[in-house]
């Protein structure tokens, strides 16, 4: 689990608290990244979050890649703690809190995730419903196709 604050950045829309309940998680701009940010400074792939025992891991996604933390600047791998500050390009973030996910909380929180957003959005559950259905035909026809031997 990863939990970051966003306290500035030229994108607003990023400004706010996030929490992701898996150990890993990537910052940039390109729209391959677990976290987008339009902030013109900032690289296509700019940093690494991961949870660790020691501390939060903050990586460059490169070895040239710098980022600001705590009114030090930094290349390659940094561990930081709780309310310790990071900044890339423009935009300064705050760890909140981080920990390693043992493998039966993470499918807790996906399920308790999943309730949440199907009593939130009732109207998702037949979507998701037509979607396992369409998988399952896919993957009968898969099984029943003549084999090229």
């Amino acid at each position: 689990m990863i939990e970051i604050i966003f306290l500035s950045s030229p994108d607003s829309e990023v400004l706010g608290n996030y929490k992701v309940f898996y150990d890993s998680l990537s910052i940039g701009r390109s729209q391959k990244n677990d976290l987008i940010i339009e902030d013109p400074k900032v690289l296509d792939f700019h940093i690494i979050l991961t949870s660790s025992k020691n501390g939060l891991i903050c990586e460059g996604a490169a070895e040239s890649i710098s980022f600001r933390a705590n009114d030090q600047y930094f290349k390659g791998k940094k561990t930081f703690n709780k309310k310790d500050k990071i900044k890339i390009g423009n935009t300064i973030f705050e760890i909140v809190d981080f920990a390693l996910e043992p493998a039966s909380e993470k499918i807790l929180s996906l399920k308790e995730s999943y309730e949440k957003t199907l009593n939130a959005y009732p109207e998702q559950e037949k979507i998701i419903d037509e979607m396992e259905n369409e998988i399952s035909r896919l993957e009968e026809l898969a099984l029943n196709q003549p084999s090229d031997s």
